[in-house]
């Protein structure tokens, strides 16, 4: 039930003839993108993200980081890729559940988060939140309200999160592109005291950003956004 959006490092263009194209109903340069291209290192440091492609399955590994590993895969619907991270975090599940039920917090570690809050709550295990992404000019804000239902299995100490995105809830705000698909799963299960988590995401951002550039920024918000989750769990 979680959000993780891509942004776009600004590049200093100065003094160089530019070729424009009209993006976001905003002029973009096209110059930018095509560096975005081949300074994808601008999203993914080597510093702090070993990234390497391993299959499994029809999965790829593309961010492994110990414990924390992030794959990707084509999707069924669009040439987006969706998007699985693994990780543990040194936690009881019930904290995890706590923090992913607190949908009012959700700015403090979700990725690019700027808004959250329950719109709905249909029953203990049941609700319709609104989440909102702060992109970097000249790129739209995003926004998704979806349905979300919890589920705890005794027998296999299973907890479950499945978010989709839904119509009828809220208008579309000007001048914020709402998102037309959203999907997220959270599986958490506790093992000597920490939580295993499996989080399987797949948007569309919808508006015209191209599908080669919101691919190359997929597994940057999902590393930061478990990366600060673990920080606040841990506090």
């Amino acid at each position: 039930m979680v959000i993780f959006l891509l942004s776009i490092k600004k590049i200093n263009t100065k003094n160089i003839n530019f070729i424009v194209l009209k993006l976001e109903h905003k002029k973009i340069n096209l110059k930018i993108l095509l560096l975005c291209c081949s300074l994808i290192t601008l999203f993914f440091p080597h510093s702090s993200e070993e990234k390497i492609t391993m299959v499994l399955n029809d999965w790829n590994l593309v961010v492994n980081q110990g414990d924390l590993k992030v794959y990707k895969r084509t999707s069924e619907h669009s040439s987006i890729n969706e998007i699985k991270i693994i990780n543990i975090i040194d936690a009881p599940a019930q904290t995890l559940v706590d923090e992913l039920n607190d949908v009012a917090n959700y700015t403090e570690w979700i990725y690019k988060c700027s808004e959250s809050y329950i719109v709905k709550t249909i029953s203990d295990t049941e609700m319709v939140y609104y989440t909102k992404a702060n992109l970097p000019s000249p790129l739209w804000d995003r926004d998704v309200v979806a349905h979300s239902v919890y589920n705890y299995d005794s027998v296999t100490d299973t907890h479950t999160f499945r978010s989709t995105g839904v119509d009828g809830y809220l208008d579309e705000k000007s001048g914020v592109v709402r998102m037309p698909k959203y999907s997220s799963s959270w599986i958490i299960n506790e093992k000597d005291g920490k939580s295993h988590i499996i989080n399987q995401l797949y948007f569309e951002p919808g508006g015209s950003l191209p599908n080669w550039l919101v691919n190359m920024g997929l597994t940057k918000g999902p590393v930061r956004s478990m990366k600060k989750l673990q920080e606040r769990v841990k506090e």
